[in-house]
């Protein structure tokens, strides 16, 4: 585990352990303990290596810098991309749907008494039932559209 930390610092924290170790057998000796049995008690209280590798590196570790500039074009990205999603949400064409469907009844109820797109813009005007967006010059101006039901 240490293993991802540089050349230096994993030299120093070797140096580190071995301090601590030493230090804890002299005050096995200065106890009472032999050299032998003072090595093994220090070692054994250290921990086991996995442990002790595992908090080296949650000590020694330093955690990603979060730069100002990372920081505004993440705020950014995020932003672009919410106003994306709201621009492409179905409630934006709710009204254009309804309208589409208020002609598509009048289509199948009196289709043959409509002939133009102007006249499904003045029976829209006559009937006050869907408010009224002004209709761009169609290319289909004068054709039926409904020619099955031409009289």
């Amino acid at each position: 585990m240490i293993r991802r930390l540089p050349y230096h610092e994993r030299q120093r924290i070797r140096q580190e352990m071995r301090d601590h170790l030493l230090e804890r057998v002299n005050e096995l000796k200065a106890q009472g303990v032999s050299d032998d049995e003072a090595v093994a008690v220090a070692i054994r209280q250290f921990g086991p290596p996995e442990w002790v590798g595992t908090l080296i590196l949650e000590k020694r570790t330093p955690l990603p810098r979060l730069n100002w500039w990372r920081a505004v074009v993440l705020l950014l990205v995020v932003a672009l991309t919410s106003l994306f999603i709201v621009s492409l949400s179905p409630q934006r064409f709710d009204l254009e749907r309804q309208q589409q469907q208020v002609v598509d009844v009048m289509l199948w109820t009196v289709g043959p008494a409509i002939q133009s797109l102007q006249d499904v813009r003045n029976t829209l005007i006559n009937m006050k039932s869907a408010p009224i967006l002004p209709l761009p010059p169609s290319p289909l101006a004068g054709l039926s559209l409904l020619p099955h039901c031409e009289r």
